[in-house]
This record gives C-alpha cells, structure tokens and sequence, in this order.
C-alpha cells in the first residue's frame, strides 16, 4: 500500500501518538498543523505564503522532515504496541513487525544504503536519520564509525524492538519506543541550536530561507518543549519564531542553548549529548540536578530553578 506526504500529515492514526494531544493543542487545536502551514504557505496565503519560492521551499521541505514524519513515525509505533499488547490471532501475528519495519524505514529511508550509519555522502538521505548524521560532524557528535551517536543509539533500540516483539515483551517494548521518541529529536534541537547562531541578529521580517528552517525546526519541539518546561518553551518560540518586526534570536543563541539545556535529560541523555557549535555549547550553563524529569516530585523547585537559569542567561547577555 503507497502512502503519502499528504496522508502522513493528516492521517487519524496520529491521535494513538503518545505526544499528538500536546501538538495538537499548542496548535490552537489544529489536528492538521503541519497540513495547514504547507497547503497555506503552497497556495500563497498566511506569513510563509506571501516568501520567495526558495524560502517556500525551505520551511515546506523543513516541516515535512521534521513535524510531518516525527509524527507519522511514532504513530506507526503506537500502532506497534497495540499489536503487541493485544495479542492478536495467527493471522495477524506479523503486523507488529511489520509496523516496526515502517518505523525503521521512516526513519532511516532508502537513499542511505546497506552501510551501516548510512551513506558517506550526507546529501544522499533526506529523512531525520540524515539529519541526525549532518549535525554530529558539526556538534561533534559522531561516533568512532562516523556517523552520529544518536543515531547509534536509535538503530540498537530498533534491534531491541524487533526482539521484544518476537518475545512479546510489551511492557519492555513500550519503553522502548519511548527513547526512540525521543532521540528522534536530538537532531532537531541541534537545528535549532544551529540556526539560532545563523540567524542572530538578522531581521525577523527578511526574505530569508534560514529564518523559516529556524522556525520550522523550533516548531518541531515545541509543544514537547512544553510539556516538560513552559519557561524554556517560551524562550525558544521568543527567539526562533517570527514575532513582528524586530530581530531574530533576541537573548542571543546560547540563551536557546540553555533552553535546551533545561530539558534535555527528559529527552533521556545528558547536555554533552546535543554537543557544542563553536562557542555555543549546550553544556555551558548546566547545573547537575536541576533538570527535572516529567512527574517528578521536585517539578516544581526545578522548574522554578529551570527559570533562575534562563534569567541569569538572557541579563548576561545583556551586560
């Protein structure tokens, strides 16, 4: 059965997705976010539609990468655990696998060859596993092999996955679906990051693709930004989104670092995971223990200490 960008973005089987009531929500309760920013920005309407064709196809090309597949692929594997939990009958005993064979080639894709990593040339994948690979050689995240560590740790949890289903490891195989999910998006906090530096100071009204991959990649973890931390979700939206006339990245790219920084253990690794771009480094301003981890008893001090960080960041700049 073929499928579609278009399905993909408006596809039902998005609401089983552990995180698409939060997307849905931050985005004013629009099912078919992404949908509306790529049909509005195609037919020429709202803020994107009324760009250059370059720009067009920057924030369309950006958004179908990263909020339209991110989506559809932890769909695909919300399907998985259902297969898996309610132990369907001899004639449907593959479909868990084969879910999980659509999660790994919604991730992966074919232009990434049988070389393990992926394809030397990094022009040659277009999904969010080559985006992961673009942005270790420039936070210095590659592994010994050459490609980056997220995706290492993607690509053993896929292997994990598939014995868990073989086993019937539910529980085991919830979990990890759960770290996929997030180690999906480390690479997009790394493009944040990279296009705060690349769009600092820059108007924020100005015909430039930059300025719309920077918002279309902020807009990719936002809302899960959110759920963990509001302060560092606005932060980022301050500063990676266009907000009327003015400049882009305001508190400068380190305070988005910091951000990041903020909620990066509830993305399951430490800040040395996300790795440094010349001078910003999301390690810069970490203090053990104040991350807080969803549902903890200490959200609150944390998220209190959390605003503290980001404070002390925006007034340095300011010095």
């Amino acid at each position: 059965m073929k499928n579609s960008l278009k399905n993909m973005a408006t596809s039902e089987l998005r609401r089983d997705a552990e995180y698409f009531p939060a997307y849905k929500e931050y985005f004013n309760n629009d099912e078919h976010y992404a949908d509306t920013l790529i049909m509005d920005t195609l037919m020429g309407d709202g803020y994107w539609g009324s760009k250059s064709r370059e720009v067009k196809a920057a924030i369309i090309s950006t958004t179908l990468q990263t909020s339209v597949l991110w989506m559809y692929t932890i769909a695909q594997m919300a399907e998985a655990i259902t297969y898996c939990e309610n132990g369907w009958g001899a004639g449907d005993l593959g479909m868990e696998s084969h879910e999980w064979d659509e999660v790994a080639a919604l991730t992966i894709g074919s232009l990434e060859g049988s070389k393990e990593g992926g394809s030397d040339d990094v022009k040659d994948g277009q999904l969010l596993w080559n985006l992961g690979n673009l942005r270790a050689f420039e936070f210095g995240r590659a592994n010994k092999k050459g490609f980056a560590k997220s995706n290492q740790k993607v690509l053993n949890l896929l292997f994990s996955g598939k014995g868990q289903i073989e086993t019937k490891s539910c529980d085991n195989f919830r979990e990890t679906t759960q770290r996929i999910e997030h180690l999906l998006l480390i690479p997009v906090m790394q493009s944040v990051i990279e296009y705060a530096r690349l769009n600092e100071s820059r108007p924020s009204m100005g015909n430039n693709k930059d300025i719309a991959m920077g918002e279309a990649y902020a807009n990719a973890i936002l809302p899960m930004v959110q759920e963990y931390n509001k302060p560092a979700a606005d932060v980022i939206a301050k500063n990676m989104l266009v907000n009327g006339v003015g400049t882009m990245v305001p508190d400068g790219a380190q305070a988005v670092a910091d951000a990041i920084n903020v909620v990066i253990r509830d993305f399951g690794v430490e800040c040395q995971f996300v790795g440094k771009r010349f001078d910003i480094d999301t390690c810069k301003n970490f203090i053990p223990n104040v991350q807080r981890m969803k549902g903890s008893n200490t959200s609150h001090t944390n998220t209190w200490t959390a605003c503290a960080i980001l404070a002390l960041s925006s007034f340095m700049i300011m010095l």
